[in-house]
């Protein structure tokens, strides 16, 4: 279908994954892109307090 990669959350670890053809990852950095979107891990977790 032509979707490069997939970000997954877990709000209850605060933690994100990405799925792309390498495979499954954790993610350790703070900052998820894939142009046009960027996603800073600890803002998006900040929202959930």
């Amino acid at each position: 279908m032509g979707v490069e990669r997939v970000w997954v959350f877990d709000p209850q670890k605060r933690e994100a994954f990405e799925y792309a053809k390498s495979g499954w990852r954790k993610v350790a950095e703070d900052l998820l892109e894939a142009p046009p979107v960027s996603i800073r891990i600890s803002e998006l977790m900040a929202e959930l307090d």
